[in-house]
């Protein structure tokens, strides 16, 4: 990473921590830092080295430390869109922007809040995410969207576990409903779609087959807590939750 000479400013720069600096050196791509700094023993130019506040041109800040001109350690992101970062860091292609990496924890703008392991530059993490909206997931993330394993509660006391493609369920998984009431089968992009089982809190038990998230009538067999066996869902008591997974 390129590093232009010292320029000394009139008022000092003072960090989150009180701490001051007193010089700006600028990066070839415009970005501004203020901290310490080494001369490479190869080059002889100067690399950002020690502690300091990376400010780069999109209005992010990243306040840490550094090893020979690369983001090192622990440090605190402040993005450009009021998202902010707080945890293990990597350096990445693009100067002036560090990926999470390893534990940490990224507060949203828009109320949520993760807290778990960085990877993959990044782009994957695994952990608990805490929604605005009192939902809350637990598993595997790529690019701030569930995707892998995972269990989301929701605020109302429904919870879902099973797989995720790109933020919508996708594969096996089970929903279980605050009143009792269970689904067992397969989602394609969010919706219930294939052979499934559900179990109502009284007892009764369905198996059928779902498309696009609603029950096919004549594809239902059930059996009620006496006993009882039905091969059409209107002989069953029509239940409505069948069509309300």
């Amino acid at each position: 990473m390129g590093i232009y000479p010292r320029i000394d400013i009139e008022e000092p720069f003072e960090c989150e921590h009180g701490k001051k600096f007193h010089y700006v050196t600028h990066t070839i791509f415009g970005n501004k830092y203020y901290g310490g700094s080494r001369r490479s023993l190869l080059t002889g130019r100067k690399l950002l080295h020690g502690h300091g506040v990376y400010i780069s041109r999109n209005g992010s800040v990243y306040h840490g430390d550094w090893g020979k001109g690369w983001f090192h350690g622990d440090g605190v992101v402040k993005y450009s869109n009021g998202d902010l970062y707080e945890g293990g860091l990597a350096d990445s292609i693009r100067p002036g922007y560090p990926r999470p990496y390893g534990d940490g924890i990224k507060k949203y703008a828009n109320g949520d809040q993760f807290d778990g392991y960085w990877y993959e530059g990044g782009a994957s993490c695994y952990g608990i995410k805490k929604y605005a909206n009192g939902d809350q997931f637990k598993g595997e993330l790529y690019k701030d969207k569930k995707h892998g394993n995972g269990i989301l509660k929701y605020v109302n006391g429904d919870q879902f576990e099973g797989k995720w493609y790109k933020g919508k369920m996708y594969g096996p998984g089970i929903k279980k409903y605050a009143n009792g009431n269970q689904f067992e089968g397969e989602w394609h992009k969010g919706k219930i779609y294939g052979m499934g089982v559900y179990e109502f809190s009284d007892g009764d038990r369905c198996i059928g087959k779902w498309r696009k998230g609603k029950v096919i009538p004549d594809s239902v067999f059930c059996k009620s807590s006496d006993g009882t066996l039905y091969d059409d869902i209107r002989g069953f008591n029509n239940r409505s939750e069948l069509n309300n997974i």
